[in-house]
């Protein structure tokens, strides 16, 4: 494994967790499976979880120039960034077509998040470090996985 990258990998990570959360619950929401209350608790709480995680994660690397704080806050910053970045490119690509591009465009966006959760968990930090039980890892995964398929299908069915 590479150097662990302590502020690029954890907010890459965040950006992936977060992504997934709002694209995969907003197809719930506008599926009227969910609420937008809960779906926005669900967003924070998932995106809470792996920026916590994440953080903790990269501590196995010194701290430098930025201390505790910038280590805390950096991260989501940057996510932070690259969420508004995705937002715009999505938007602007989903605006320019002529033709509905709804749901390649969510679908990508489901891809991108994927990759970029797990990039970000790569570039973190050793993968030895676990906060979570793994029978809870692998059970929080699992739901995840599931939930990633339910969206997808209602997606290409429904349009």
């Amino acid at each position: 494994m590479s150097k662990p990258h302590a502020l690029l990998g954890p907010a890459i990570w965040i950006f992936g967790a977060f992504l997934w959360a709002y694209v995969i619950l907003g197809e719930y929401t506008t599926a009227g499976v969910i609420g937008e209350g809960l779906a926005v608790l669900a967003i924070i709480l998932v995106t809470g979880v792996s920026w916590i995680i994440a953080v903790r994660r990269s501590l196995v690397v010194p701290l430098g120039h930025l201390g505790m704080l910038g280590r805390i806050l950096a991260p989501g910053i940057i996510a932070l960034a690259l969420s508004f970045l995705c937002a715009i490119a999505a938007t602007s690509l989903s605006e320019s077509s002529h033709k509905n591009q709804d749901t390649p465009i969510t679908l990508t966006l489901m891809l991108l998040s994927a990759l970029a959760f797990v990039g970000g968990r790569r570039l973190t930090g050793p993968s030895g470090i676990s906060l979570l039980p793994k029978n809870l890892a692998l059970l929080l995964t699992g739901c995840g996985i599931l939930a990633s398929l339910g969206a997808a299908v209602h997606m290409v069915v429904s349009n």
